[in-house]
């Protein structure tokens, strides 16, 4: 099993890295690491990431001991910031119009619909061909209007009645501009919810490839179950620090057992400021409820980040992985996973 550790950092300038400090005047001689920054144009301030080899060198949790000197070797003024926003607090969500769609025994392709619109195109009511005797039955999809804010869409979150608990269906999506000609847009999307054992599984986002046009049409694939859907919302695009989000690689975590639990501890070996967490496992259809910790180094207490189910599920053909447990910047070099809930075989 892998963990990993995602992360962005931002700060104006450049850096030389552990510094060993000698006198009240510094040099870039003071330090044991150094990077050179080459600049394109002429600028007061500049602004990039910080390499991830420096995480490796600092010793200070406050990023404390660097500093950035100038072509004459003269120290000058640094600023790091890192990118704390929330996404799901700055992306802006929208409920969304649907409308469901039925057909005749004769399938999808003689499907016809008859659409009320007011004059700025917002559908008003539909009207699809729904044979008598089959007016209980479910619709075979759903249409939506996305409206004029259609630009940022970035995915739809999709609910529907469970009543089973025990629910998922593959999708499609077709897109139009004007009701008259479809294409095809989201080629395949899984919707799931699960119980398993006490935990739950939900996948309701579907991701949207690109700008959509206004009107949306879902459609389960042949022999898929058809959801009883209650409510769309369209969430916009995600900011641009989560789509530059990188990803590190936390190998062979140890594994013990403490006050009845599994521990798997990680070292990273640096201090990166972690945001994400998501977890990787060997096998497939595995599913853990689990804590994850982190701490500065071996003397300090455990503070816990965040707790998820995290998953890895095949279903009707699809991979299901769960998404990254998010938290507020850490920049702690320990890390320790604590299975609260083995749905994995791990703890054996």
């Amino acid at each position: 099993m892998k963990l990993f550790l995602g992360f962005l950092l931002v700060f104006n300038g450049f850096i030389h890295a552990v510094s060993v400090f000698g006198s009240d005047i510094l040099t870039s001689r003071d330090f044991a690491y150094g990077y050179i920054l080459k600049v394109q144009e002429e600028g007061a301030v500049y602004s990039l990431p910080i390499p991830n080899e420096v995480y490796r060198t600092v010793r200070r949790a406050d990023l404390g001991d660097i500093s950035i000197f100038n072509g004459a070797g003269e120290e000058v003024p640094l600023a790091v910031r890192s990118i704390q926003a929330d996404d799901e607090k700055t992306r802006t969500a929208e409920s969304v119009p649907f409308f469901p769609l039925y057909t005749a025994v004769n399938g999808i392709d003689n499907m016809s619909l008859s659409v009320r619109r007011d004059t700025d195109g917002t559908i008003i009511d539909i009207d699809s061909r729904l044979d008598k005797q089959q007016s209980a039955a479910r619709p075979i999809g759903y249409l939506f209007d996305l409206g004029e804010h259609r630009q940022n869409v970035g995915h739809l979150e999709i609910f529907w009645e469970d009543d089973s608990k025990q629910s998922s269906s593959v999708v499609r999506i077709e897109q139009s501009s004007d009701l008259q000609r479809w294409s095809p847009f989201v080629y395949k999307a899984t919707l799931v919810h699960l119980e398993y054992e006490g935990n739950t599984v939900v996948q309701r986002n579907i991701q949207l490839p690109r700008k959509p046009e206004r009107y949306l049409k879902l459609l389960w694939e042949q022999g898929g179950n058809p959801l009883a859907v209650n409510k769309v919302t369209a969430f916009s695009q995600p900011l641009v620090s989560r789509q530059n989000m990188q990803w590190v690689s936390l190998y062979n975590g140890v594994k013990n057992r403490e006050n009845g639990f599994t521990t798997i501890d990680y070292s990273s070996g640096y201090r990166l400021p972690a945001r994400s967490i998501r977890l990787r496992f060997t096998e497939p259809n595995s599913i853990i409820k689990a804590s994850v910790q982190s701490r500065s180094d071996d003397k300090s207490e455990w503070r816990e980040q965040c707790r998820t189910v995290f998953y890895t599920l095949q279903v009707q053909g699809e991979t299901l992985e769960s998404e990254p447990c998010t938290f507020n910047n850490s920049n702690h070099s320990e890390w320790r996973l604590v299975v609260l809930d083995d749905g994995a075989g791990i703890s054996a």
